[in-house]
């Protein structure tokens, strides 16, 4: 598996101020948590970033997540950036 599929270079670099270095310390991560991670540090990741960390783990492009992950994705992401507020 292509861990690292369509994680450019900035947000490897946000990856690893977390913690993430490999593919394997990728798997198995919630996106929308891994992103708020991020974020906390201060780096700008958004809803993209998470659908690029799902199509990562799963090994394909991130456009090709179904649309009911991506769904839930954006509506987790959403409340979580918001405090629930929508």
């Amino acid at each position: 598996m292509d861990g690292w599929r369509n994680l450019g270079p900035a947000t490897r670099r946000w990856l690893a101020d977390v913690g993430i270095t490999t593919p394997d310390d990728l798997a198995g991560r919630d996106p929308v948590a891994v992103g708020l991670t991020c974020r906390a540090l201060g780096h700008p990741f958004s809803l993209n970033g998470v659908y690029a960390v799902a199509g990562a783990q799963r090994g394909m492009a991130w456009n090709r997540l179904t649309p009911a992950l991506r769904d839930d994705l954006a509506a987790r992401w959403r409340a979580a950036i918001t405090g629930g507020a929508g």
